[in-house]
């Protein structure tokens, strides 16, 4: 299967407000100073693809912060990916929804979140929606190409393994 990330669209995304971008179909170089953005990208793919970071983390902040350190209150933080999966355009949303409860009894709003997935603008359930993903990559085949030191921080039971998945298995007793 071929995959090619033609586009990303970021809105209260970590730092960024609004960031839009298209990539080449060859390569798309992101290049800049520290601080600049760079790891937020990579940040948000992993994040719309598996809810993760591009370390693999599932709890990080993706909250975006005024001028003074203060967290904006009451935005929606979304990442968009337009897709070409074997040639066909596929758009990838999620969406952390930010909503302001007040509660009976209670004086103060309270804060909860929750998480919106799309696909071509419908929106799907959580578990649809990751198996969905599946069957278009795999995140740990999307992280080892898509980062030079995933696959190497690995086990190497876990890398052989993952060789095995891609290419087929191996007869070692060919090897001296």
């Amino acid at each position: 299967m071929k995959i090619v990330i033609k586009k990303i669209s970021m809105r209260y995304f970590k730092g960024v407000r609004t960031f839009e971008a298209t990539f080449n179909e060859g390569r798309t170089y992101v290049y800049g100073s520290n601080g600049k953005g760079k790891s937020t990208i990579a940040d948000a793919i992993q994040w719309c693809l598996f809810g993760k970071n591009a370390n693999g983390d599932a709890k990080f902040g993706i909250k975006t912060i005024d001028k003074d350190g203060n967290v904006i209150p009451n935005v929606e933080h979304s990442v968009t990916l337009t897709l070409s999966v074997d040639g066909e355009e596929k758009q990838i949303k999620r969406v952390w929804v930010e909503e302001r409860v007040k509660s009976r009894g209670k004086e103060t709003d309270e804060v909860k979140h929750h998480t919106e997935y799309y696909i071509n603008g419908e929106k799907f359930q959580k578990t649809d929606f990751e198996t969905y993903m599946h069957k278009i990559i795999d995140e740990q085949v999307f992280r080892a190409v898509s980062s030079t030191k995933y696959f190497f921080s690995l086990p190497w039971q876990d890398q052989r393994q993952m060789l095995e998945n891609m290419a087929g298995e191996v007869d070692y007793s060919a090897i001296d």
